[in-house]
């Protein structure tokens, strides 16, 4: 992956910006205070939603470089619905995982709870959320008839 790369000099020093790979280093001379700020491709971000970072010379070591830059969902994820609820906080890179959860005494057409999407190659492997249904009570959301009643010689009397 090719990083753009711009610094801003001191007392000496000089702005500029060059492309580099992570592998890459730059050569100096570097002064106290510069600042180099790598800059993520296009359509990519950190996980976070960051897209550079800049690090600080303090005329023994940069700062800690921590940016990890990955491939952007091309669109967001399917929309919830009826009673529906996800976990999407609006920033979709590549592995990201979204969660869908029916709400109380509601289920998906085959009982089911909840399902996940996952951003892969820039697409989410889910395209279409298929609402929760809403059920008039538990017993209706888990499908399951009462038990049968008990048979006259098991019931006891404090007679």
């Amino acid at each position: 992956m090719t990083f753009t790369v711009s610094w801003a000099g001191t007392t000496g020093g000089s702005n500029g910006s060059t492309n580099t790979t992570g592998s890459t280093s730059l050569t100096g001379p570097f002064w106290e205070g510069m600042e180099l700020t790598y800059h993520c491709p296009n359509n990519t971000m950190s996980p976070d939603g960051e897209t550079q970072v800049t690090l600080t010379y303090n005329g023994t070591t940069w700062s800690s470089l921590d940016l990890v830059c990955l491939s952007v969902c091309s669109s967001a994820p399917p929309v919830a619905t009826g009673f529906l609820s996800n976990n999407y906080t609006g920033l979709g890179v590549e592995g990201l995982v979204v969660g869908y959860w029916c709400r109380e005494f509601s289920a998906f057409p085959d009982n089911i709870t909840n399902i996940v999407t996952e951003c892969v190659g820039g697409s989410w492997t889910l395209t279409n959320i298929t609402d929760c249904i809403q059920r008039k009570s538990r017993r209706d959301y888990m499908n399951i008839a009462p038990p049968p009643p008990l048979p006259p010689k098991f019931i006891s009397s404090d007679d």
